[in-house]
């Protein structure tokens, strides 16, 4: 997979090299600062799970939340 960026107004995943780096900026134009890693690809039941425990998740359903109907980095945790 090429490396990709998605963003949301206060975080940031990063997929390179089969690692997704969650960012986090608490106000605009702040610098962002890592603030999570997790080894790709994520399994069907972290996809479908409620549990709201990791950065990449909250990031994930944030993400979705802000682009309705765009499973692109959903697809792209797949692997």
């Amino acid at each position: 997979m090429d490396n990709v960026t998605f963003e949301t107004r206060d975080l940031r995943v990063r997929i390179e090299d089969r690692i997704a780096r969650t960012d986090r900026r608490r106000l605009e134009g702040e610098p962002w600062k890592e603030i999570d890693r997790s080894e790709l690809p994520v399994t069907e039941q972290w996809l479908v799970s409620p549990m709201r425990t990791s950065p990449l998740k909250i990031a994930l359903l944030e993400f979705e939340h802000e682009n309705p109907g765009d499973t692109t980095l959903r697809v792209a945790l797949r692997g």
